[in-house]
């Protein structure tokens, strides 16, 4: 008789069975998104709001505070320069340690630093508080750039990337009114009253309704974010999809912002040449804006005094 065969038969993979479904790029739905984009719209706004409100009431500023124009003018200015700084330094903090976390920080900051252009009554505190002011508020369009990363594909981008841009274009116009009629109807702190309020407006809304939406800390939704990255009303399905994603999550390390990181994107020649072309035209905007403000100083300064009877 022939003896039984002890070797296990391992049988051949079905040709036909069907694939894994791949976790899709975000759990966030439609509506959910469109929300978080609203946030960031309306967070994108203190940016330029925060420096055109101030345009109108330069000279009563100056008044105010005994100062002369150009100091005040040193305050846009100083304003204008730390807004082109620390962007670099929180984008790089969110894309490593979570939108949520940095957008709290940042307007956190702006709220306190517009209590306090409030109370302040000295041009040194002015200007400090400007500075913090800028810091607070100029990161916030990064932010909404990096949160669209997240939560869209490439495809359909551009039309959230317009979503988002509603808010800070609508600042640029409306501030300077805003700014106008507050210094002459209500006084100069009901200017700084007005962004505490709608920035503390913002902040409260962001802490209960803005989802964690960094791709390094939740993926592409599904993890379940602990502590300060959990929004209060819960966005996205978390129990899908979330052993697949969570294998490519890595560890983060704690480590400081490199503001230097962002500018590899010049060595891309093309990129380069659309931020070239993008300085230069903000350039021509900012100083267009500042010589229109100078004239209208000079001519309020040198106004003849009206004929008494």
């Amino acid at each position: 008789m022939k003896e039984a065969s002890t070797d296990t038969v391992t049988p051949a993979p079905d040709e036909n069975a069907p694939e894994p479904t791949p976790p899709p790029f975000t759990v966030f739905t439609v509506n959910q998104r469109r929300w978080i984009i609203f946030l960031t719209a309306f967070a994108g706004m203190f940016s330029p709001m925060s420096s055109f409100i101030f345009y109108p009431a330069i000279n009563s500023i100056a008044k105010g505070l005994n100062a002369t124009v150009e100091l005040v003018n040193l305050a846009v200015t100083t304003y204008m320069d730390v807004s082109g700084i620390v962007p670099a330094l929180l984008g790089t903090a969110a894309d490593k340690y979570g939108r949520r976390l940095v957008y709290i920080v940042a307007l956190s900051i702006y709220l306190v630093a517009n209590i306090g252009l409030v109370l302040q009554s000295s041009f040194p505190a002015l200007l400090v508080l400007q500075m913090l002011q800028s810091a607070g508020s100029s990161g916030t369009i990064s932010f909404g750039y990096g949160i669209i990363v997240d939560i869209t594909t490439e495809d359909e981008r551009g039309s959230y990337v317009g979503l988002m841009l509603v808010g800070p274009n609508v600042a640029r116009p409306i501030g300077p009114i805003l700014g106008g009629i507050m210094a002459a109807k209500l006084g100069l702190q009901w200017i700084f009253w007005l962004l505490a309020i709608l920035g503390e407006f913002c902040l409260v809304r962001l802490v209960i309704s803005l989802p964690e939406t960094s791709r390094s800390v939740v993926g592409n939704g599904s993890i379940p974010p602990n502590g300060i990255y959990r929004s209060l009303i819960p966005m996205g399905k978390q129990e899908r999809y979330q052993e697949k994603v969570e294998e490519t999550i890595k560890k983060k390390e704690i480590t400081l912002p490199n503001p230097l990181a962002s500018l590899k994107i010049l060595l891309s020649f093309r990129l380069s040449n659309v931020l070239v072309c993008d300085a230069i035209a903000y350039t021509w905007h900012a100083s267009s804006i500042h010589l229109s403000e100078a004239k209208s100083s000079i001519a309020i300064m040198h106004k003849p005094p009206s004929a008494t009877a």
